[in-house]
């Protein structure tokens, strides 16, 4: 890396525009986007943890072990039947 302060020095970065300085310092689009994806999916899950916290405190106060949770959500669901008039 012998060289790099002639390359990248405080005189070479303030002679930069703002369009280079951007272009240096930036993230990538797609590193962006994907970035907003995972912070929109954290928010997303961390609702949703919170409304089911909220659903099993009111309606089960005594606690559900995650080996019970487990076991119901395993089983099998009975089909419905829908009736036409």
């Amino acid at each position: 890396m012998r060289g790099l302060e002639k390359i990248f020095s405080p005189v070479t970065v303030n002679g930069l525009s703002d369009t280079e300085t951007q272009a240096i310092a930036s993230e990538p689009p797609s590193g962006k986007r994907q970035r907003d994806l995972l912070e929109n999916k954290i928010k997303k899950l961390s609702d949703g943890r919170s409304i089911f916290r909220g659903v099993m405190r009111s309606a089960a106060p005594q606690r559900i072990s995650c080996h019970d949770l487990r076991e119901v959500l395993q089983k099998p669901k009975k089909p419905t039947l829908a009736f036409v008039a």
